[in-house]
């Protein structure tokens, strides 16, 4: 039997755990900024991330990763 992808809302809610443990200062989920929303933005000092929650890779996710350069320092 093949196995089941979790929901990105559970990979989500797992990256959020590792980030707070990992220390960052804040993160949020379902950021509106600039128009479009991100799954998690996280913040530590000046430094702002943007991180998307996607269980595959294509051009369609690139092209959404692309769109946030300018407004964070890691995407």
């Amino acid at each position: 039997m093949p196995k089941l992808l979790r929901p990105e809302s559970e990979l989500a809610r797992l990256v959020i755990d590792y980030l707070r443990y990992d220390g960052w200062e804040s993160v949020y989920q379902e950021v509106p900024l600039h128009g479009i929303a991100a799954d998690i933005v996280v913040k530590s000092g000046p430094i702002v991330g943007v991180i998307e929650c996607k269980q595959s890779l294509g051009l369609d996710v690139l092209e959404q990763a692309w769109r946030w350069r300018g407004k964070a320092n890691l995407i």
